[in-house]
């Protein structure tokens, strides 16, 4: 069993509650505030934020694995947002990320779509041509 888990844009905690029997404690981030409350319903530590820099997931860190699914290809910043993820680990922690294949960012502004800031470079279309 290990210390201490950061699930990023955990939506309603299914994957996250997968995970959480590996964990003493179990942290989850999520920018609607309806999914909060469904952490929270399930027992989760969960923070309604978009933010790395939020005060409570700073001060409950570091973290022995930090997961992140389908968040990457919604974000308009994803190189910061891995550069977050890896501060936010201990020196033995783990990342365990995840994105849709084909990757075709966009990040949801309303009823809009628009372009991320920051863009992160995926090549090909399939799994095994994105594998390392």
């Amino acid at each position: 069993i290990y210390d201490k888990m950061l699930d990023i844009g955990a939506g309603d905690g299914c994957v996250t509650q997968r995970c959480s029997h590996l964990f003493k404690q179990v942290f989850a981030t999520e920018a609607s505030r309806i999914m909060c409350k469904r952490l929270s319903e399930k027992g989760f530590n969960s923070f309604c934020t978009v933010s790395l820099e939020d005060h409570n997931v700073l001060v409950n860190g570091p973290y022995d694995v930090v997961t992140c699914f389908n968040v990457l290809d919604r974000c308009s910043h994803p190189i910061s947002l891995l550069r977050h993820i890896k501060d936010l680990m201990k020196d033995s922690g783990r990342a365990v990320v995840a994105v849709v294949l084909p990757f075709c960012p966009f990040v949801e502004n309303g009823a809009y779509q628009k372009d991320p800031e920051e863009i992160l470079k995926v090549k090909g279309i399939s799994w095994e041509e994105n594998v390392n």
